[in-house]
């Protein structure tokens, strides 16, 4: 989880997992996702830092037809 949030950073801004498929997602990623549904993948990726943070933060990839067409990251 932490290694993830370290690179969410990169990973929203270089859009590289736009156009990648579930399977290339999960090789990058890993398979620990909190939620997994035919179009759209959760990730935790931890508390980012800060000093009044208590939500964990989530990186949101939604898929259609089976490939990244959008990739965010929200307080949960």
């Amino acid at each position: 989880i932490e290694e993830r949030y370290r690179m969410s950073k990169d990973i929203l801004e270089s859009k590289m997992l736009i156009g990648k498929t579930h399977d290339e997602v999960t090789q990058i990623l890993g398979p620990g996702f909190s939620s997994n549904k035919e179009d759209r993948i959760t990730y935790e990726l931890d508390f980012v830092p800060g000093l009044f943070n208590i939500d964990t933060d989530f990186l949101e990839i939604t898929l259609q037809h089976g490939v990244v067409i959008s990739v965010t990251q929200y307080e949960g």
